[in-house]
């Protein structure tokens, strides 16, 4: 089931780059999502809108981790709940997150690439919009306002998906572990996945190291902000979704195949610059590392296949 969300939640994003690509090219916006979509039908055919059927046990290990999963992303949850009802959000939480919904109302408008901007006349440049993009994409599609798409949908689906990411992640990388343990620790990444370590928590550890205090380190457990699942800001979100989904992509790519994780590796810039850069040098070093131990050129395809894909994003 985790691998069902984990493939869902790429499809929307596939859908969403095709609707980017639409207004980069100038074309109505539903040609590149409906040219996805037919696709799909045409080559996987009725399996493409099947829902998963495989069944699942649900240990007491597997139900405690959930919980946990789901405890731990409860402030994106709620906070987006919260924000969503009414013509208009009621209010909001975090000062990023009326930027947020700025880019979502003009994707929802806009007739080119970048969208232009709405709090400054003539102003206009590329972000990472794919959050935002889905919730555009959403709300052209449905008679959705686009908070509602944004708060209603699109932040609990990625939150959902993150802790869906994080059991395949747990599954792929230590089976062994029970999932009540490596779940939660996946989850909380202190500092965050889209902050820097060596700008963030390394000049910190170095200072407590130095003092032998503990005092430099104790921002990276008073800052909620440093905390992996508690930012609700869209590109956030979706930055934490995109590392987990990667590395459990990747670590299933011997059985699985490399198409997810180059898709989403590649394409992870759109979600948040840094954190999609960052995955795609750790493949590229990781694969290089593969091929000379191994002595096989063929693991450096899958690394190759990553820069092509994200060189034309």
């Amino acid at each position: 089931m985790s691998w069902a969300i984990v493939r869902i939640v790429s499809g929307l994003l596939l859908l969403t780059i095709a609707f980017l690509l639409c207004l980069v090219l100038s074309l109505p916006w539903f040609v590149g999502p409906a040219v996805v979509l037919v696709g799909a039908v045409l080559r996987h055919r009725v399996d493409a809108v099947h829902l998963p059927r495989r069944r699942f046990a649900v240990s007491w290990d597997v139900a405690v981790a959930a919980a946990l999963g789901m405890v731990l992303v409860a402030p994106i949850v709620v906070s987006a709940f919260r924000m969503a009802p009414g013509d208009v959000p009621p209010g909001f939480f975090n000062v990023d997150t009326p930027y947020a919904l700025e880019q979502v109302h003009s994707l929802t408008e806009a007739t080119s690439y970048p969208p232009g901007s709405l709090s400054n006349l003539g102003g206009g440049r590329s972000y990472h919009f794919a959050t935002m993009g889905m919730a555009a994409l959403l709300s052209r599609t449905t008679a959705l306002r686009p908070h509602q798409a944004l708060f209603g949908i699109v932040l609990p689906v990625l939150a959902l998906a993150t802790v869906a990411s994080a059991f395949a992640a747990a599954r792929a990388v230590a089976p062994a572990l029970p999932a009540s343990l490596s779940v939660p620790l996946l989850l909380v990444a202190i500092p965050s996945f889209w902050y820097s370590f060596s700008d963030v928590a390394g000049p910190m550890v170095w200072e407590a190291i130095a003092t032998r205090q503990l005092a430099p380190i104790a921002d990276l457990t008073t800052n909620y902000e440093l905390w992996g699942p508690a930012s609700i800001v869209a590109q956030n979100v979706g930055a934490h979704m995109l590392v987990l989904a990667s590395l459990a992509a990747v670590v299933a790519a011997p059985a699985r195949g490399w198409s997810l994780p180059v898709f989403l590796i590649g394409t992870g810039i759109l979600i948040k610059v840094s954190t999609g850069v960052a995955l795609v040098a750790c493949v590229l070093l990781v694969q290089a590392w593969h091929a000379i131990t191994t002595r096989q050129l063929r693991a450096i395809v899958p690394a190759l296949a990553v820069a092509a894909v994200f060189v034309s994003t």
